[in-house]
């Protein structure tokens, strides 16, 4: 590992390959597909996926929630589709 130096501090970067949290640091055995679909579109996610009898595939937990992700079809390919956690919670007004 070697800390390339730079005048300006955010130009710097690591050579080191390995990530200190990579997607497999947990051991999850999770396969998903390449592609992925991460759509800022709160409850219509899980709707889209009921109504097209998409199979859940895993969930990641946020401090606000665990969210789905579901793996759907298009045109012949597998997508990863699931809600972007962004923001502040929305208030009833």
């Amino acid at each position: 590992m070697s800390i390339i130096k730079n005048e300006i501090p955010i130009l710097e970067f690591d050579t080191e390959q390995n990530a200190v949290l990579s997607p497999t640091h947990e051991n999850l055995d999770i396969r998903l597909p390449n592609k992925c679909v991460f759509a800022f579109l709160a409850g219509y996610i899980d709707e889209y996926a009921r109504k097209n009898n998409l199979t859940q595939a895993a969930q990641f937990i946020s401090a606000t929630k665990d969210y789905p992700i579901y793996i759907a079809k298009h045109k012949g390919e597998e997508v990863a589709l699931c809600q972007a956690p962004v923001g502040a919670a929305p208030a009833d007004v």
